[in-house]
């Protein structure tokens, strides 16, 4: 099941904080309570998209999970079915990537009420399984 998760339901000390919407999208792809998942934030000077590429994955890795990331075309929106991330720009463009769920080439689920739809996709974002039997694995506190 894929639960719909949203950013104001986090704590108010993560308000404005990059990585929010990504946080809520893993936790609804993979039915995790939306604390249970950590918020990938940014900090060092290094290239950004392989810190998040490799903190997100070595997160999903318990869960028998990595993420592959492939830029967005029309064939892929096209023929792509179940659940997937979409990132890219959305309304209001504050200059920042915003993250959200689709299924079937539509959108499911944003996460954060105060964005539009991303009217610039950029990059698309798969769940691909690494260890089928990692993803029945969960922590009691994980449980949904």
């Amino acid at each position: 099941m894929v639960r719909r998760h949203y950013i104001r339901d986090l704590p108010d000390a993560e308000f404005g904080v990059i990585g929010r919407c990504v946080r809520a999208c893993l936790a609804g792809l993979l039915d995790l309570p939306l604390k249970s998942v950590p918020l990938f934030k940014h900090e060092a000077e290094s290239d950004e998209e392989a810190w998040w590429n490799t903190a997100i994955n070595d997160w999903l890795a318990p869960y028998g999970f990595q993420i592959v990331f492939v830029v967005v075309s029309d064939a892929l929106f096209a023929t792509l079915r179940g659940f997937y991330l979409v990132t890219g720009h959305s309304i209001p463009d504050d200059g920042w990537s915003h993250t959200v769920i689709y299924r079937d080439g539509r959108l499911w689920h944003n996460p954060d009420r105060d964005c539009a739809e991303i009217v610039v996709p950029q990059l698309i974002g798969i769940l691909a399984a690494t260890d089928p039997s990692a993803m029945t694995k969960r922590q009691p506190h994980e449980q949904a």
